[in-house]
């Protein structure tokens, strides 16, 4: 059952990674690709013309979809089947991609709910991904693929930002994520599977036994608020990046633009780099320093340095540091004791739930309203949640190889 390389239980596990990791690249298209497309959303000869506000619901309500049903998918696939439970919000998520295009000149409200239903595509694979690789790979492999996963998605943002040059209207890009994501969708319900063959179906439990299990593991907790501080500062940082460069360091416009290429470029380089140190050295903590990187590094970028050659060397390293956070978080259920991959869904489901709540409220209702008048501030702030992030991951007791979680429940396997 071993794979060429010992990471996998079977070769077929490689095609799961290829479409798992597809998946997740194309939702972060479609649900970020309205942002390359700005243009058109404020174009006062449109047939309608959004406000700032209605702008940004669009672009963050799949994320409050993910947050609002991912421990529904979780507990869904552990109790039942992990390929149904992704398949069915992978198709919801289509629904709505087609029914973005037929709403894309309806005005707010219809564009609004269809990105809604848009966002089950994302809520049934983020709760979901730790379980998929956990059942296909090795445990301890699990980091490592999280970082695919994660750089997966970095890279969808990143076509998603470049390519709006690409187009004339709203209706042909959403026409193109529409083909494309029927096109992935077709090929994500015909290659997952739940298991390799042969390998026995966990008993299935009352959804009540699934949701006492992970709501009684304090690991699940603080996993989950570690990622909830990562993802707010996170996701605020990249919204405000361009205007802070221009009003602090003096950027300007084309070269700010880039910066946040840059950064994206290097988060997908960190999103791999630190889930294999992780694994390799078996410690997971070791991503706090990646985010203490990203901290040092920003201030030094926005507060202590103009802009010039070196602010993109520095950003860089930002993205660099700041990329181990996210594959390393969610990679935790798997190799939590009393939750592994039988309960990983539920896990997964509860940070990813969490993680995408804050990533919809925070930075929108509570960071920006804030703080964002004043954009020294702001990043001040965003530099202390990267520290406040490093600071999380000690709470978090070490899940890796070397730590006493990892030894103590493979001596009792072995016993």
């Amino acid at each position: 059952m071993s794979g060429s390389t010992g990471m996998a239980k079977t070769p077929y596990a490689w095609l799961i990674l290829f479409v798992t990791c597809l998946a997740h690249c194309f939702w972060n298209i479609a649900i970020i690709q309205p942002g390359g497309l700005s243009q058109f959303f404020f174009d006062p000869s449109a047939a309608y013309v959004y406000t700032p506000m209605e702008f940004s619901m669009v672009m963050t309500v799949p994320f409050l979809t993910t947050g609002l049903f991912g421990l529904v998918f979780g507990v869904w696939a552990d109790k039942q089947s992990l390929a149904i439970a992704t398949d069915v919000g992978a198709v919801l998520g289509a629904i709505g991609l087609i029914a973005r295009l037929f709403c894309v000149d309806g005005g707010f409200l219809p564009v609004f709910l269809s990105s809604f239903l848009m966002g089950f595509g994302l809520a049934g694979l983020n709760a979901n991904a730790s379980k998929i690789f956990a059942s296909w790979f090795k445990a301890e492999k699990v980091a490592t693929l999280m970082g695919f996963y994660i750089g997966s998605c970095t890279l969808g943002a990143a076509i998603a930002l470049g390519s709006g040059a690409f187009f004339s209207t709203l209706q042909s890009a959403f026409t193109f994520s529409a083909i494309l994501g029927v096109i992935v969708v077709v090929l994500y319900v015909a290659i997952l599977r739940d298991r390799p063959k042969g390998e026995e179906k966990p008993q299935p439990e009352p959804t009540t036994e699934y949701l006492r299990v992970v709501a009684s593991k304090k690991l699940i907790w603080l996993a989950a608020l570690s990622a909830a501080i990562f993802i707010a500062f996170g996701t605020t940082q990249n919204s405000y990046l361009t205007q802070a460069l221009t009003t602090i360091a003096g950027a300007d416009l084309v070269s700010a633009g880039f910066v946040g290429t840059i950064v994206n470029v290097a988060v997908i380089c960190g999103s791999l780099f630190w889930p294999w140190f992780a694994t390799k050295i078996g410690r997971f903590r070791i991503a706090a320093v990646g985010a203490l990187l990203a901290a040092v590094f920003t201030a030094m970028a926005i507060f202590m340095l103009p802009f010039g050659t070196y602010t993109y060397v520095l950003y860089f390293i930002v993205g660099f540091g700041a990329g181990g956070g996210a594959p390393i978080v969610m990679a935790m259920p798997a190799l939590m004791p009393g939750v592994g991959a039988k309960y990983a869904g539920a896990g997964g489901g509860l940070i990813s739930t969490v993680m995408n709540l804050a990533s919809f409220l925070l930075p929108s209702f509570v960071l920006a309203p804030l703080f964002a008048s004043e954009m020294t501030t702001l990043f001040t702030v965003i530099v202390i949640g990267y520290i406040l992030f490093a600071v999380s991951l000690f709470i978090i007791p070490e899940v890796g190889r070397k730590g006493k979680i990892w030894k103590e429940s493979h001596s009792e396997g072995a016993a």
